[in-house]
């Protein structure tokens, strides 16, 4: 059996040049974990994964937008070709403890990915190779879960520290692991201002909310806020979805995403009021609330804080019947 009979086909990739956040945004769409890194050439020149994210947003405390794709990539890049025995790729796997392998033609062109799931899912025990099946699968995965020689040295470091500590307190620097030292400084060195940036513009935007509907519950602009989003967002088609998403504080962003489901949307709601009725519906801190003064305050401060012509677009994909949802306000300019 050769890798292109295995291999994923339709790969998403980024450049070198692309940030986290775009990056993330892509492996949440097509629901996978990690994306080939291809040059304006079209070369492979590296390997992100979802991990990879979440580790450097993590110790840098910054918002994944502003760190580029090449600021974390590694360099190095194990592939395999189409047409090799899926033997031999999975032979790879073992000695380099990768889970997935690039697939490139002798062009040196991405022609798909190799992972672990497509291994598991698409190999099946065949009586005429019958060691190429659930043994050597198996055999793979346990390479590759096998702990790494530096995180082996890592652990023993820590547990050399956690010793120190019993005997003398907190342990010497000396004593302490590497990567304790790095993360530590990184985190001295990057304060944390994106967060309070964004929790400093979402609570103007419940302020906003609650003033205009005349409430002192933030908490309840805030159930409002994530009930009308929500609707909206679903009656959206998956790209505009996104794009409005990108727009957002990041920390609506959060959870303007949360339950999204894109491969039901976009919703059939045809008309106001069964937008109301949906609002209505997800809005469960108070069901006496008037879920078309909910949406006209949260459409009318949302509309105040994304560009004009997004919402201009967004106007227009919406069928004339809904419309009108969208409010003649001054938006800030592009």
């Amino acid at each position: 059996m050769k890798v292109k009979d295995v291999m994923t086909k339709e790969v998403k990739t980024c450049s070198p040049k692309t940030d986290l956040a775009t990056a993330a945004e892509s492996m949440w769409m097509r629901d996978c974990g990690v994306l080939p890194i291809v040059d304006q050439r079209g070369q492979v020149v590296g390997m992100i994964t979802d991990r990879d994210i979440c580790i450097a947003t993590g110790c840098r405390r910054c918002d994944p937008a502003t760190i580029l794709v090449r600021e974390i990539m590694a360099g190095q890049v194990h592939s395999c070709s189409p047409e090799a025995d899926l033997r031999d790729a999975l032979q790879i796997m073992q000695q380099k403890q990768v889970r997935r392998l690039p697939v490139i033609d002798f062009a040196g062109k991405l022609c798909g990915i190799l992972s672990m799931n497509d291994v598991a899912l698409k190999v099946q025990p065949d009586a005429k190779a019958p060691e190429l099946g659930a043994r050597e699968i198996h055999a793979t995965l346990k390479s590759i879960c096998a702990q790494r020689g530096d995180l082996q040295e890592t652990t023993q470091m820590h547990q050399s520290a956690a010793r120190s500590t019993q005997r003398n307190g907190r342990p010497h620097e000396t004593n302490r692991p590497k990567i304790w030292q790095m993360k530590e400084s990184i985190m001295n060195t990057h304060q944390p201002e994106v967060f309070e940036t964004t929790l400093q513009k979402t609570n103007t935007w419940l302020k906003e909310i609650s003033d205009l509907l005349h409430w002192d519950d933030h908490q309840k602009a805030y159930h409002g806020l994530r009930a009308v989003l929500h609707v909206l967002r679903d009656r959206l088609p998956v790209e505009e979805a996104a794009h409005l998403g990108a727009q957002l504080p990041m920390l609506v962003r959060g959870f303007y995403y949360d339950c999204w489901k894109p491969a039901h949307t976009p919703g059939k709601i045809k008309t106001t009021q069964e937008f109301y009725d949906a609002v209505r519906e997800n809005f469960t801190a108070d069901r006496n609330v008037n879920p078309m003064r909910l949406t006209e305050a949260v459409m009318t401060v949302l509309c105040a804080s994304i560009s004009g012509s997004e919402v201009e677009k967004l106007r227009g994909i919406f069928p004339p019947a809904l419309r009108p949802l969208w409010p003649e306000v001054r938006t800030i300019p592009d």
